[in-house]
């Protein structure tokens, strides 16, 4: 027996796979990679708080949340003045 019949037969019943544009392309890979600059960005202030805390330096009561909003760049910059 041949072992082409078989792939031939095959060979209909399979669908193609979704390929998406260029454009698709290239906003899902920027979409990502925003995504994970944020997660750094979040994770270093989070390891940068816990560091101040174990130096009894505590400016998370003084600055608002982590993330997108952070003050945290502010407070480094010196924009945010904590009395």
């Amino acid at each position: 027996m041949d072992k082409c019949c078989g792939l031939d037969v095959q060979k209909d019943l399979i669908r193609g796979s979704f390929v998406p544009d260029d454009v698709l392309r290239q906003m899902r890979r920027l979409t990502r990679r925003c995504r994970r600059l944020t997660k750094n960005r979040v994770r270093f202030e989070q390891q940068m708080d816990n560091q101040l805390q174990r130096c009894n330096i505590c400016f998370s009561n003084y600055v608002s949340g982590q993330g997108n909003n952070s003050d945290y760049v502010n407070l480094i910059t010196g924009q945010i003045l904590i009395f």
